[in-house]
């Protein structure tokens, strides 16, 4: 990390990200990544950026989860939700379309599982259906964009959500 700052643009610096909320803190991080020049292949990617909007939408809707489930389904459900995002990334950064169609397999995989988990959570009064439902409508949009993209790169998935 640059000591004086000089990789970091001047709007950037001029934050004082101790006192922000979480919810700035991720609007600083977005400004930061429109004022960064350089950009990774996955950071342009709309399945990518959608796919952290669902994050952020699991991480609200788990606050709420009793103490003895921070580290068990809460934590489950968590990791899953970082893996969609984390798989397009890594996949991306990939040599062959043929590997990064594998990590969006994995990506795909890991969203159903968050899905799964979901449901495991509202049958035991952790959230509430209409929670359920706002993240399975992002889900369900999320999925087809992986879907999509993976076709696109010459790869038929398993679709496993019915029509």
């Amino acid at each position: 990390m640059a000591q004086s700052g000089e990789d970091v643009p001047a709007d950037y610096q001029a934050l004082p990200r101790k006192h922000l909320s979480r919810k700035s803190k991720v609007e600083s991080q977005d400004h930061l990544m429109q004022l960064t020049m350089n950009t990774f292949r996955f950071e342009k990617l709309e399945v990518w950026q959608q796919a952290r909007k669902l994050n952020r939408k699991i991480y609200d809707c788990t606050r709420g989860f009793p103490d003895e489930e921070r580290y068990a389904l809460m934590s489950q459900i968590r990791r899953a939700s970082v893996s969609v995002a984390s798989n397009i990334a890594e996949g991306s950064g990939r040599n062959s379309d043929v590997d990064f169609s594998r990590f969006l397999e994995i990506s795909y995989g890991s969203l159903m599982e968050v899905i799964s988990q979901l449901y495991l959570a509202l049958d035991e009064k952790y959230i509430k259906e209409v929670q359920m439902q706002e993240i399975s409508v992002a889900a369900h949009g999320l999925s087809a964009q992986i879907i999509a993209l993976s076709r696109a790169l010459g790869r038929q998935p398993r679709r496993t959500e019915g029509k």
